[in-house]
């Protein structure tokens, strides 16, 4: 596997948080191949405690650099965020790469993801945890 050094993580954080242990586990998976993830508490249970100190200009500000920084997103869209919406389409524009998951039995997900038609942009739909496992890996060998 290619080391790719920033990846940004994304998932529903406002919306809702019904698979916020499923993201714990694709954030951990991501780290346990050395790969470096820009936006740890995307994933985190404690993610509204740690940012209720800053403001929305804050936290867009602290996204959108990461976003700059990043090689590669890898997002969870199963439900519809405004802000995942936003984050994939920012990094597409800044020619990046993307992996989208999303789980069949939410299906279908918002057209304006599945609808995506750019050699830049992976969606996938999984069943389990290893479908997911399996996509990433398949998405980060990819890289040359």
């Amino acid at each position: 596997m290619v080391k790719i050094s920033n990846i940004y993580f994304s998932a529903s954080v406002s919306g809702r948080r019904d698979l916020q242990p499923f993201y714990e586990n694709i954030s951990e998976y991501i780290s346990s191949l050395g790969q470096n993830i820009l936006t740890p508490l995307i994933a985190s249970k404690t993610i509204f405690e740690e940012e209720r100190s800053l403001s929305a200009r804050e936290i867009h500000t602290h996204y959108s650099e990461q976003l700059v920084k990043c090689e590669s997103l890898i997002a969870e869209v199963s439900f519809p965020s405004l802000g995942v919406g936003f984050e994939i389409a920012q990094v597409l524009n800044l020619e990046k790469r993307v992996l989208a998951v999303y789980n069949e039995e939410y299906s279908p997900i918002s057209a304006m993801v599945s609808g995506i038609d750019n050699p830049l942009f992976t969606i996938k739909s999984y069943k389990s945890l290893n479908d997911v496992k399996s996509a990433i890996s398949y998405f980060l060998d990819s890289f040359e």
